[in-house]
């Protein structure tokens, strides 16, 4: 699913564009990272993050939609558990923040970073960031201003919120959806977001 445009009157964070003008092949620094959710957004996702040479484990509630994906070298994890537990760097694009929450029940969040582009309301956002915290994870909001068809490409944009230490950890990774521009004006301000305020 698609974010059309973030929530103006009270934003989850301060917003970080990520725009990704062209891709670099192979990724200095491999990284194994799990995709919950295949609908035509996130097989877009993860059909990025194969291409720029990262190790994907995939989840649908419906299995048979990772079949073209394991084709093109993706593993199936036949459990969100499990997939969870296969990386460090979760990305969840479901159908909205219940099934997020849904989703991440029973998982182990502890030293993984959840990153959520599923649409959802700030108060959503900070409802699953909460969650994955609590549970010693690290939570990162995205909002996805791209059509399926538009990732990895000069236009695809994803702009983030929620743990800095995060963001910067994965960042390169990150890039293989929406890539930053090379050079950037100004230094964004982050602020981690917390139960009270985002």
């Amino acid at each position: 699913m698609t974010n059309s445009e973030p929530d103006h009157n009270r934003p989850p964070a301060a917003w970080i564009p990520t725009q990704h003008p062209h891709s670099e092949g192979t990724p200095k620094c491999r990284k194994n990272i799990s995709v919950l959710g295949l609908g035509l957004m996130g097989t877009a996702l993860a059909k990025s993050l194969l291409a720029a040479g990262h190790q994907v484990t995939v989840w649908n509630r419906t299995p048979a939609k990772a079949d073209p994906l394991v084709a093109e070298g993706a593993k199936q994890a036949a459990t969100p558990a499990a997939a969870v537990a296969a990386s460090e760097l979760v990305i969840a694009c479901l159908l909205d923040s219940r099934s997020v929450t849904a989703t991440l029940e029973g998982a182990e969040l502890r030293g993984r970073v959840i990153a959520n582009l599923t649409t959802s309301r700030p108060v959503e956002a900070r409802e699953i960031a909460a969650l994955v915290t609590e549970r010693g994870g690290d939570h990162l909001a995205g909002g996805i201003m791209a059509i399926p068809q538009m990732i990895a490409t000069p236009g695809a944009l994803i702009l983030y919120s929620g743990s800095k230490a995060a963001y910067d950890r994965y960042e390169q990774a990150l890039s293989a959806m929406a890539r930053p521009p090379s050079t950037r004006a100004r230094t964004p301000r982050w602020r981690r977001c917390s139960t009270s305020r985002c």
